[in-house]
């Protein structure tokens, strides 16, 4: 949309709900990776008995961890850069620099 030059209002609101999901995905994975087995602390590891022998390595966790939280990072950065408000850039010299 931004190379049709159209403004769409909600783009801010997008990013700050991606934000959202990947810190929820870091603390679901952290939780998952350190508090072994996940499903016997929601009382229906019955219904799954077989569970136990899917668990994946420490390394894939730490890994995934490592992934998601580069999105984060990459996120959190697109969302400053784009959406913070500037004393000077309010003034009328954007991002601060002087003409």
């Amino acid at each position: 949309l931004a190379a049709l030059r159209i403004r769409v209002w909600w783009k801010k609101y997008l990013t700050q709900l991606q934000i959202t999901q990947f810190v929820i995905d870091i603390a679901a994975c952290v939780y998952a990776s350190w508090h072994e087995p996940v499903l016997s602390g929601l009382g229906i590891s019955a219904y799954f008995p077989k569970a136990a022998e899917c668990n994946g390595t420490l390394t894939g966790a730490l890994t995934g961890v490592g992934i998601i939280f580069s999105y984060l990072l990459l996120f959190l950065v697109f969302y400053a850069d784009t959406y913070r408000v500037n004393k000077a850039s309010m003034c009328g010299t954007p991002h601060g620099k002087a003409e």
